[in-house]
């Protein structure tokens, strides 16, 4: 026998051949094992040495059992709290490595209430808060029975501690604990919390999940990456309000839990305000109405914004130039005011142009439309739940049958429908002025100011209501970029008629504009630029016309385009507006949407205004007009069949001397100066096919001096 061998005693003797007996005969190993065992009991090495062999053999029953014994005998031992450590983390982690795979299964096949006193007795010894507070969270999970026992004790610890490590964000490693971990366990038991906690709780999980929202990398401080993941955040913000409501005897608690739309989750907050005494800030009624319709004002915003402010909400968006995207993509919207038509009179049998429904809102409201470069993705909110999700619905549902079947008349109808029920809601809460208090605290708490595109709505929901002063001090305080600011405030200013102050920001607008991704090629057509049909609508008088626009180039110009036009037109119908300057400005702008619709009403005008007077004296017309029609109806107007009418429109030429240059007249007079205006026509002709949107953006930016001085 070997000397080294001589030197052991009895006991890692009998281990030392367990070993050795392992690698070549398992069940000589086993024999080995069980008399070191049997014969040295008291011995933690020799039992610990036996748990390892079983668990080198992984054998998940064997290795249950003698970690059961040890735990049981041995608890002062650091090797077994070691392992201890290991089997716990492998229970919070879920990890597929294989130590941690065995390690579930062997904890699965120890006795309940050796598990139990495992986990407590863990908590209990663990000197980090942090493990301290997950184990407990271990044990509650794997032992409901426990949570009255222990959760309430729970929520103080996790609050303290938060306060204690003084994070500047909600979004932390013990708020997320406490929101989601804990509470939902809290609600499904039947242990009682004082009501002021309840409150202060669901305070807490609201404010938790709408910071996680808008973080932008949608991480938890002080977690690791694979914590920090929350699915479909809004749904459990629903299971909050939905268990705390339970517990504080909220009729309105079932409504998040019910899988019905947006407008019939609308219509019972609606009802319940209309029919059941409020009381005081304190009642029951008055607590509900406000905690469930500024949860429900909340996730609507959210969702309008999304779809409408993707850069603000949702991580890893590429922003064009100042706020611009050069192509479809990820556009942002702006809401502004658009164009209405005089609405025309049908028969009963025509076929309606708008192929929807019209909501509640829509027939004496505004009509609002949506620009066609809405996101197909937008019917999510970037949080897994379609925007159209009934409300507390877990699953994917279908969106509302009132859409349309395309994706782009359901994102639309989504995106009008969010926004006016962030509308209903905010007139709701400010109906009284109990309700007003408690929401304006409420949403101080919430930090609610504090959020980059809560004044973005503000403004939108002053232009809805027509509050047009209120939203140009609104926007003039915000911190848009300078691109979007002046279009809200173009829009805006047009709303008010003031005219010459709405041209200044669109021709800010148009200067800002980024350079088009490539030129057309030359003596090929270019693409039509987007219909401005969406721009105008046939509306009842009086009422008014709401467009969310794509803040993509071509839009962007188009509405631009569509303002000044409009301007131009309302000008010509006051007193002394009608000018040749402001009827040629009229003719150049009409050629970008001409012949779609939109632009054909404009034109008409302008030509029957010019034919009415009997002349026209325009110097720009052959630097901007190019438009074959145009230029066709206005070689008719010169003919005797057309009226004769006086055109005075080509430029002197540049190399002719004054004293034999001729003035063009189309009466019949000068048969020169007719061969010289047929010879500019086909010219311009000859031009056709240069691109409008450079066209317009070089009027636009050339005669910007010519165009404000018209609108004064």
């Amino acid at each position: 026998m070997p000397v080294q061998v001589k030197q052991l005693s009895d006991e890692e003797y009998l281990v030392l051949r367990a070993k050795n007996a392992l690698k070549s005969n398992p069940y000589e190993a086993k024999a080995w094992m069980l008399t070191a065992k049997t014969l040295f009991s008291d011995n933690f090495g020799v039992q610990f040495e036996a748990y390892n062999i079983e668990k080198s053999a992984k054998s998940v029953k064997e290795s249950a059992k003698c970690f059961s014994a040890i735990f049981q005998k041995f608890q002062d031992e650091p090797e077994l709290w070691k392992e201890v450590q290991a089997v716990t983390t492998s229970l919070r982690t879920e990890s597929g490595d294989a130590e941690a795979v065995f390690l579930r299964q062997m904890f699965s096949h120890i006795p309940s209430n050796i598990q139990h006193q495992l986990l407590l007795v863990s908590a209990d010894r663990s000197e980090d808060n942090m493990e301290h507070c997950r184990l407990l969270l271990l044990l509650l999970r794997r032992f409901p029975q426990t949570v009255a026992q222990h959760g309430p004790k729970l929520v103080d610890t996790l609050m303290t501690a938060e306060k204690h490590s003084h994070y500047q964000n909600s979004v932390n490693c013990y708020r997320k604990l406490l929101v989601c971990d804990l509470l939902p366990l809290l609600g499904s038991s039947s242990v009682e919390l004082p009501v002021k906690q309840l409150f202060r709780l669901l305070q807490k999980s609201i404010e938790f999940y709408l910071c996680y929202l808008m973080s932008p990398k949608k991480s938890i401080q002080d977690l690791p990456e694979f914590e920090s993941q929350i699915d479909d955040p809004w749904r459990h913000l629903f299971l909050i309000q939905e268990v705390t409501g339970i517990k504080l005897g909220w009729d309105l608690s079932g409504l998040f839990s019910s899988t019905m739309n947006k407008e019939n989750y609308w219509q019972n907050l609606y009802n319940f305000f209309r029919w059941r005494p409020l009381g005081n800030e304190d009642s029951a009624n008055h607590k509900q109405l406000l905690y469930c319709t500024t949860t429900f004002f909340l996730h609507c915003l959210y969702e309008y914004v999304f779809m409408v402010d993707r850069a603000n909400v949702q991580p890893y968006h590429h922003n064009h130039g100042a706020g611009m995207s050069a192509a479809g993509g990820d556009t942002t919207l702006v809401l502004v005011e658009a164009f209405c038509a005089p609405e025309e009179v049908t028969s009963s049998s025509a076929e309606p142009k708008l192929k929807r429904r019209r909501t509640e809102d829509e027939s004496g409201g505004p009509l609002i439309t949506v620009g066609h470069h809405i996101l197909k993705s937008s019917t999510q909110d970037g949080s897994g739940m379609p925007s159209a999700a009934p409300i507390g619905s877990a699953s994917v549902p279908q969106l509302p049958s009132t859409a349309s079947s395309s994706t782009s008349s359901n994102s639309s109808s989504v995106l009008s429908q969010n926004f006016l029920m962030a509308v209903r809601c905010w007139d709701l809460l400010h109906s009284s002025d109990s309700l007003e208090k408690e929401f304006v605290k409420l949403s101080q708490h919430l930090k609610v100011d504090s959020w980059p595109w809560f004044q973005g709505f503000l403004v939108d929901m002053m232009l809805y209501k027509g509050q047009f002063e209120e939203a140009l001090a609104k926007i003039h305080q915000s911190q848009d970029g300078s691109f979007r600011k002046n279009l809200r405030l173009a829009s805006t200013y047009f709303c008010l008629d003031k005219f010459n102050v709405a041209c200044e920001h669109v021709l800010q607008v148009v200067a800002s504009l980024p350079v088009a991704t490539a030129s057309p090629l030359v003596g090929l057509p270019t693409s039509p630029p987007p219909s401005n049909s969406l721009l105008k609508q046939p509306l009842a008088l009086g009422r008014r016309h709401l467009h969310f626009l794509p803040l993509s180039r071509p839009e962007v110009l188009n509405y631009c385009v569509k303002l000044l036009l409009t301007s131009f037109q309302k000008q010509c119908k006051s007193p002394g507006g009608e000018t040749d300057m402001v009827l040629g400005h009229m003719l150049v702008l009409s050629q970008l949407g001409w012949p779609q619709d939109g632009e054909e009403d404009a034109l008409v005008w302008a030509l029957e205004r010019v034919r009415l007077r009997g002349s026209l004296s325009y110097p720009l017309f052959t630097q901007y007009i190019i438009n074959v029609d145009i230029l066709e109806e206005m070689v008719y107007l010169s003919t005797e069949h057309g009226g004769s009418i006086h055109l005075d429109i080509l430029q002197p030429s540049t190399t002719t001397p004054p004293s034999t240059q001729r003035r063009m007249s189309t009466r019949g007079v000068d048969k020169g100066a007719k061969e010289d205006f047929k010879m500019a026509m086909r010219r311009q002709v000859a031009r056709s096919n240069e691109p409008l949107d450079a066209l317009m953006i070089h009027f636009l930016t050339n005669e910007k001096d010519l165009l404000l001085q018209t609108l004064m």
